[in-house]
C-alpha cells in the first residue's frame, strides 16, 4: 500500500495544531481562534473562542491567518504544494509511481495473453491432429475388423 495518505494527514493534523508568532502573543494557534481536531480528525470550531480573541487581539488573529511568513495561509499554501506540485509534489510522485505500476502490469499482462494465445493455438493443432489420427486408427480398427470377420467367414464356409 502507499503511505501518502498519512503523510497528508500527519502534515494536515501538524498544521493544525502548530503554534507560531511570539510567546507574548494571545493568539498563537488555530486553537487560540477556536478552531482545533475533534474526534476522527474532523475540525471543530468554536465561534466564541474566535469572537473573545478578535475582540482583544484583532491585529494576532489576522497575522495568524495572513502573516506571509509564518501565518497558516502560507504554511497551508506551502503544505499543499508540496503535495500536489506537479513536479515535485509528493502525492504527484506517487501517482506518477502507481501509473508506471499499472502500465507495467498492463504490459506483463499483455504479454502473457499474447503467450496464452500462442499456446492455445498450438494446443488446438495438436488436438485436430490428435483428432485425426484417432479417427484414422477407427477406420483401420474398422476395416481390419471387417477383414478378420471376412476372414472367419471364408474358414467356417472352407470347413463345413
Amino acid at each position: 500500500g502507499t503511505t501518502a495518505p498519512l503523510a497528508v494527514q500527519d502534515r494536515l493534523r501538524s498544521l493544525v495544531n502548530a503554534v507560531s508568532g511570539s510567546p507574548s502573543n494571545t493568539v498563537r494557534s488555530l486553537a487560540d481562534v477556536g478552531i482545533k481536531l475533534a474526534a476522527g480528525g474532523k475540525l471543530a470550531f468554536d465561534a466564541e473562542k474566535l469572537n473573545a480573541a478578535l475582540d482583544a487581539a484583532p491585529d494576532q488573529v489576522s497575522a495568524l491567518f495572513t502573516d506571509t511568513a509564518n501565518g497558516f495561509g502560507t504554511k497551508l499554501e506551502k503544505a499543499i504544494d508540496g503535495f500536489t506540485d506537479e513536479f515535485t509534489g509528493s502525492l504527484t510522485l506517487q501517482f506518477n509511481s502507481l501509473q508506471s505500476n499499472v502500465e507495467s502490469l498492463t504490459a506483463q499482462i499483455e504479454g502473457i495473453d499474447a503467450r496464452l494465445a500462442i499456446r492455445r493455438q498450438r494446443l488446438e493443432l495438436q488436438f485436430a491432429n490428435l483428432e485425426a489420427t484417432l479417427s484414422g486408427l477407427q477406420s483401420q480398427s474398422s476395416s481390419l475388423s471387417n477383414l478378420a470377420n471376412i476372414l472367419s467367414n471364408l474358414k467356417a464356409s472352407n470347413g463345413s
